[in-house]
């Protein structure tokens, strides 16, 4: 048997030491009944992925393990949910999100020991044109946002949360609107908006647990929008949203389904999926697959 271990040394604002890493995943998992069990790190840097091999070697794979942010289980999720092999989650990103939804700490030892535990959970997972997503995806506000961020990077070499930062407030006064037809499950919304966001299961938008989902099991792919045209209405959305008065914003719609379809006068547009940004065909088809990743997480 084997585990491999993917890891990306980039992520992350802290300084990343490959060797120290390897030791301590080692010292910590290569003991007990995985005394045996042959250990197999990629660098997703320097090394490549064969994902035809780990399908044909799939039955021999204990567990993948992945050590990262949001991004980068994104960009690999689907090794384990097409080879039905358990995931386990090193956070060592700049966005640990799916993490911390799911109970598992950001420290690197903690998160070794859940797992070593090896308690299966089977978590939900959404999809966008066939492409996996863990987290949320978005189009309008946040991919025009993740656009300056980028070039901000660039051009001033600033860490990824200043860029952030400084690029919310730049895209707050563009204020780019879309237009798109959104259907759900009988519901259908035609209009001009700054944002669409959909999740994966359902969304906080509170003080105390502002963007956390407390389940990933229900099912459902949850969709996000509003009919503001103004930035002021979007900020008095936002402060509703810290007090818990959202649910009696007009002006802001939550729908579930299992599908939901989003239709544009484009016939591409710019995705943002688990923090990174896609060009896809329109239109983009959302689904949930229940119960599809099989995670190592806490009791």
């Amino acid at each position: 048997m084997k585990i491999l271990v993917i890891f990306n040394p980039k992520s992350g604002p802290d300084t990343f030491n490959t060797n120290e890493f390897k030791d301590k995943v080692l010292s910590i998992l290569k003991t007990g009944e995985n005394e045996n069990t042959e250990f197999v790190f990629i660098d997703i840097t320097t090394d490549n992925i064969d994902a035809e091999k780990i399908k044909h070697e799939a039955e021999e794979i204990k567990a993948i393990i992945i050590s990262g942010g949001d991004g980068t289980i994104s960009s690999f999720v689907n090794l384990v949910v097409e080879n039905n092999i358990p995931l386990g989650i090193i956070p060592n990103g700049t966005f640990n999100n799916f993490a911390s939804d799911n109970g598992i700490p950001e420290n690197t030892e903690e998160a070794l020991k859940v797992i070593k535990n090896f308690n299966v959970k089977e978590i939900d997972i959404g999809t966008i044109n066939g492409d996996y997503f863990v987290n949320n995806s978005s189009i309008g506000l946040y991919t025009t946002s993740v656009k300056i961020r980028e070039k901000t990077q660039k051009e001033y070499r600033l860490n990824k949360l200043t860029a952030m930062s400084l690029a919310l407030i730049r895209t707050f006064y563009l204020f780019p609107m879309i237009y798109v037809e959104v259907k759900t499950e009988g519901k259908v919304f035609k209009d001009k908006t700054p944002f669409v966001f959909i999740g994966n299961n359902k969304y906080h938008f509170n003080l105390l647990s502002l963007g956390m989902r407390e389940s990933l099991v229900a099912g459902k792919i949850y969709v996000y929008h509003t009919k503001c045209k103004y930035r002021w209405c979007l900020i008095r959305i936002a402060v509703k949203a810290l007090f818990s008065f959202l649910h009696k914003e007009k002006d802001f719609i939550s729908n579930s389904a299992e599908e939901i379809i989003i239709h544009s006068r484009k016939k591409k547009i710019t995705v943002a999926a688990d923090g990174e940004l896609y060009k896809m065909d329109t239109p983009l088809t959302y689904k949930i697959t229940p119960k599809a990743v099989k995670l190592l997480a806490a009791k």
